[in-house]
């Protein structure tokens, strides 16, 4: 923002020029200008490659934690709440120790983690027949309920101003002359649901500017697309465009509550069946977004939407 304060309307330069501290998203920066106007320069806060995928992990698992505590609660079962656990080893190590009898986890996550840890590896694509291997490759003290149409799968974003330069309405535009793709070097190695993939599907050759974080990358004018997990804020912080995925080069990654065999009676499961009536990709994302731009807590959150869709809930 140019010349928040006018020179023309003062005399010298203040002994200091404070701003507020920002958002967890933004940071406001208070600076002079060649003609000693104050300006504010806000800028966007990039996560880290690790610290930020955390950041963003542990998001996910409060939101999900609070809605279905909250509602099992609502409906007159005692919860007894936990911290999020770190990762998908230490979700599995819980559940079958019975230290925890509820987790929510999502599907293509826990196949590859499971494919990684000795299981069967899993080309399902749908989240039909990602439930059907979950529960196949599960001990039988787990269940796998019904998945929640939330889907945390990869999609690809642009930024506003590529989609009008670019005339892009399909993926298989992205091959236009100039268009700057960045993506992780996950995303570039990546045997299924990654670059090769995407190529493959779409009969296109992109390539790929590296990037850490490819929203950040996005906003800030590095590239012009990328791809991006489905729950991602920064999707609607930035503004930025989906493009559909008519030919599924990315395997759904949808919401999948596991629990222990002996907590997951017909009762309870019906309870978490009515919460996932009520969850979506967009609502979900919209949740995260009051986590990561707002100053309420989880818990105010869970309840504020449980109220909004249900007052019995």
């Amino acid at each position: 923002y140019d010349n928040v304060i006018d020179a023309n309307v003062r005399n010298g330069t203040f002994s200091a020029c404070v701003t507020a501290s920002g958002t967890p998203l933004l940071t406001v920066q208070c600076v002079y200008d060649a003609q000693n106007n104050v300006d504010l320069n806000i800028a966007r806060v990039a996560f880290g490659p690790n610290a930020g995928k955390g950041e963003r992990y542990m998001a996910k698992r409060k939101v999900f934690g609070r809605i279905y505590g909250q509602g099992l609660e609502n409906a007159g079962y005692r919860i007894g709440r936990k911290d999020p656990v770190a990762d998908q080893a230490a979700a599995l190590a819980g559940l079958e120790a019975g230290t925890l009898q509820f987790v929510p986890e999502f599907s293509n996550s826990l196949l590859a983690h499971l494919a990684a840890n000795g299981g069967t590896a899993s080309d399902a694509t749908t989240a039909t027949d990602q439930v059907t291997a979950m529960r196949e490759q599960l001990p039988d003290t787990l269940t796998v309920l019904e998945p929640a149409e939330v889907d945390n799968g990869l999609v690809i974003v642009c930024s506003t101003a590529a989609i009008d330069e670019f005339a892009l309405a399909a993926i298989g535009d992205l091959a236009a002359p100039d268009l700057v793709f960045g993506g992780t070097t996950q995303f570039q190695s990546a045997t299924a649901g990654g670059l090769a993939a995407l190529n493959e599907k779409y009969s296109i050759e992109l390539t790929v500017t590296p990037v850490d974080d490819v929203a950040a990358a996005i906003a800030d004018g590095t590239i012009d697309c990328g791809a991006v997990p489905g729950l991602s804020p920064s999707i609607v912080v930035d503004g930025l465009i989906t493009l559909p995925d008519d030919k599924v080069f990315a395997a759904v990654d949808v919401l999948a509550p596991v629990m222990t065999a002996e907590a997951g009676q017909a009762d309870v499961t019906s309870v978490v069946t009515a919460i996932n009536a009520n969850l979506s990709t967009d609502v979900i994302r919209s949740l995260l977004v009051k986590v990561q731009v707002g100053d309420q807590s989880y818990d105010v959150i869970a309840k504020q939407f449980l109220a909004s869709v249900s007052p019995q809930q």
